[in-house]
């Protein structure tokens, strides 16, 4: 969602990550990540396993507790003028 800018006036302020989007970044690109890099490494098929795992499970963690305890804030930055500042829900 675009905001207008309280300083520059231009519609280049936007939000940052929130907790539930920074958990399914997690979920869906780090395992992506660990698995594209194992072919290069030479890491073994149980590390890979271990690690996608973990990944996942951290994933699912971040967004669990974003539903539990939700964010209060979230912060909004101007691509333009750097203006920054905090939003409450």
């Amino acid at each position: 969602m675009k905001e207008q800018c309280p300083r520059c006036n231009e519609y280049e302020y936007e939000s940052s990550y929130s907790n539930r989007q920074l958990g399914c970044l997690i979920m869906i690109v780090v395992p992506l990540v660990i698995g594209g890099g194992a072919a290069y490494s030479g890491m073994s098929d149980d590390m890979v396993g271990y690690l996608t795992i973990g990944a996942l499970i951290l994933g699912l963690f971040i967004i669990l507790m974003s539903y539990l305890r939700p964010q209060k804030t979230i912060g909004w930055t101007c691509k333009k003028c750097g203006f920054t500042q905090a939003h409450e829900f």
